[in-house]
């Protein structure tokens, strides 16, 4: 009896000696892996906070109206009338401050997929909202580019048209008393949102 239980305790014992290792090996495998997950989470959050940051600052420089100085990649037409020259200018730097600014918008939209991937497609959301926002001041902005001097933009339907167009390319353009301007309140609470989202991923 002994000499059978001595030539089969070797075995077992390695056997379990085999599983127990591989049970340890498999929970600290899961350990690194949420570690570096983790640890994953907490830079894509620094990265998209960051970047958010930019975009923020990117679109109040891009519609504000003071200091009205760019549009100097504009070719102007040569038969253009000087006044008519210096309105379009006035057009078209919203979108030249776009062009400045693009690279901070891909690096945005780089962290929108990141987060897709790690946080959920919801997460995606509050990104669309800004990128619509900077979407809108560059149609109104094409617009007004389009039509200024054109016959027949005096009429009362066409102003009220041209005032929102205003309104979206230049920042407090139109709006009375305490009322927020739309655009800016859009990208205010995407921000808010999007840093809901990456804060508590930064807390130790």
């Amino acid at each position: 009896m002994w000499d059978a239980f001595l030539k089969v305790a070797p075995p077992v014992v390695q056997a379990v000696s085999i599983a127990v290792t591989a049970v340890f090996a498999i929970l600290g495998l899961r350990a690194w892996r949420r570690q570096l997950l983790g640890r994953r989470k907490i830079e894509i959050a620094e990265g998209t906070l960051l970047a958010t940051y930019k975009v923020q600052e990117a679109m109040a420089y891009i519609r504000n109206p003071g200091a009205l100085v760019g549009a100097s990649t504009r070719e102007r037409q040569s038969d253009e009338p000087e006044g008519l020259a210096r309105l379009r200018d006035s057009y078209f730097v919203p979108l030249e401050r776009m062009q400045k600014t693009s690279g901070d918008f891909a690096e945005f939209e780089k962290m929108q997929l990141l987060c897709q991937v790690y946080f959920g497609p919801e997460a995606g959301q509050p990104f669309e909202r800004v990128k619509t926002a900077r979407h809108t001041v560059s149609v109104a902005a094409r617009m007004l580019l389009q039509t200024a001097g054109e016959y027949g933009m005096d009429s009362d339907s066409n102003r009220k048209l041209v005032a929102k167009w205003y309104s979206h390319i230049w920042e407090g353009y139109g709006v009375e008393g305490a009322q927020p301007d739309e655009l800016t309140d859009t990208v205010t609470r995407a921000v808010a949102d999007i840093e809901a989202m990456c804060r508590p991923h930064l807390k130790l």
